[in-house]
């Protein structure tokens, strides 16, 4: 993920400035150092204690820069592999920020990656819309327990923390209205979250729904 990072802040900072040391400094990392390639992986999806849930946040941020302001349509192509395959781990979480994101910079979903894995794209723009109108506007996190739940299963992933799962019939998190509403870098299927002191900062509403209202997604 640091060189998805690295490679998204040159690309941005010669967009700015115009100055060629930053395009340079890119080749550089790439040909001496396959930043280009790292960038395909994204972030770590295995072992489970090696998985944080600000790596997706810091992903996505970094795509923009990275798909955005790249020149080079080979490396947009290979670019958009990554985020295909970080979106294989984030497109049942429902969030609207992953969701425009991966549709505003990759133009051809429907490749071998995803093929038979995520079909139903539009499923997943809707869930995403969804979301957006079911967030709360109180922003307290108040307690919330979904553990119990009949409707649910834990993770059965080996090394897994107890408390994370998800609806049993759809694999998708449960709603946002039904859980602690949860900042973009915190773990959508956190079943049981917070205990009532924490006030949120607007920001992870506010940055997907002006990012689809940028891209054409809501009106």
């Amino acid at each position: 993920i640091q060189s998805v990072e690295i490679l998204s802040f040159l690309n941005v900072a010669h967009h700015i400035t115009g100055a060629t040391k930053y395009l340079e400094a890119k080749t550089a990392f790439c040909n001496d150092h396959d930043y280009h390639i790292n960038a395909i992986s994204g972030r770590a999806v295995f072992p489970p204690n090696m998985v944080v849930p600000w790596d997706n946040n810091l992903a996505y941020l970094s795509y923009w820069g990275l798909l955005k302001y790249e020149t080079d349509p080979e490396l947009v192509k290979l670019w958009q592999r990554s985020i295909e395959r970080n979106w294989l781990f984030v497109s049942k979480q429902n969030d609207p920020f992953f969701t425009f994101m991966t549709f505003a910079l990759d133009d051809n979903l429907n490749t071998h990656m995803l093929e038979g894995i995520e079909p139903d794209f539009d499923h997943s723009f809707a869930a995403g819309i969804e979301t957006l109108k079911k967030t709360p506007r109180l922003l307290l996190g108040w307690e919330m327990q979904n553990s119990q739940r009949l409707d649910v299963m834990q993770d059965p992933t080996p090394g897994s923390e107890p408390g994370y799962g998800w609806d049993r019939v759809t694999g998708e998190a449960i709603p946002i209205d039904e859980r602690c509403h949860i900042r973009i870098n915190s773990d959508h299927f956190a079943l049981d979250y917070t205990r009532g002191d924490v006030e949120y900062e607007g920001t992870f509403f506010l940055l997907p729904y002006y990012l689809g209202l940028y891209e054409g997604f809501l009106e």
